[in-house]
């Protein structure tokens, strides 16, 4: 772990934290002493590029985690889920809503099954998220979520359902910062399918560690400190100040 520690006894829900982005995420808030919940749907029985795999990782690196397959698409499951963690931990202080669905092609060209999966995984699974871990926080009097946006080039569809969810974390950035909860979007430099940590990605592994350090950044935010907020790395880094050197 880092000699900093900052996430030290804080309990942090990430879904879509099999790869990419999340899995760099779920593996920086372990090093900076959090309990990892890895939260991803259940693909096949290979661990590689599992929530399994994640929590390995960030166990085998010092940290504490526990993986759970939850389709973000299925409110009842999500409910299910927070509750076990609440049950087994007592608390939830942070939730990173990292989950996507993706679809190629032009949005007229998309069926329609794969736009209403779309607004079900990007949009309805971070609302149901949101709302499932918001009575926790309300009960402890503070909490952090931070929701992942679309990254520059994504697919119009992919950045239709995000810049949604950008506007759903505002209004509840508004309507919760008197409950001690801040609610921030972060948008990711490089897209977030890379299966490993320092796999290069778009942005090169600078752009990657920069991006988990920012997702860390946000969720130490309260809502006297930075809500409200739409910002990439950069801006986070710039705001709330550079990454510091590891431990």
């Amino acid at each position: 772990m880092t000699e900093t520690n900052r996430l030290s006894g804080r309990v942090a829900v990430i879904t879509g934290s099999g790869r990419g982005l999340g899995r760099r995420c779920a593996l920086a808030f372990g090093r900076e002493g959090a309990i990892v919940v890895a939260v991803a749907q259940r693909e096949g029985s290979d661990p590689t590029g599992t929530v399994e795999e994640t929590a390995a990782r960030v166990e085998a690196a010092g940290g504490s985690a526990l993986s759970w397959h939850c389709d973000v698409a299925d409110p009842d499951a999500i409910e299910d889920m927070v509750r076990a963690v609440r049950d087994r931990y007592g608390r939830i202080d942070i939730l990173v809503n990292h989950a996507a669905a993706r679809a190629s092609g032009e949005i007229s060209s998309i069926q329609p099954r794969h736009w209403r999966r779309l607004v079900e995984v990007n949009l309805n699974g971070v609302f149901s998220s949101c709302r499932a871990v918001i009575p926790t926080m309300l009960g402890q009097g503070s909490g952090s979520i931070v929701n992942v946006s679309a990254e520059p080039g994504a697919p119009s569809s992919y950045r239709a359902t995000r810049r949604a969810v950008e506007e759903l974390s505002i209004g509840l950035a508004e309507e919760q910062a008197a409950n001690g909860i801040a609610v921030n979007v972060f948008v990711p430099s490089e897209e977030p399918s890379a299966d490993v940590e320092g796999s290069g990605g778009r942005g090169g592994e600078d752009a990657e560690r920069d991006d988990a350090e920012a997702v860390v950044r946000l969720s130490l935010q309260r809502p006297e400190t930075c809500t409200g907020a739409v910002l990439d790395a950069a801006a986070v880094l710039a705001r709330l100040g550079p990454r510091p050197d590891p431990g």
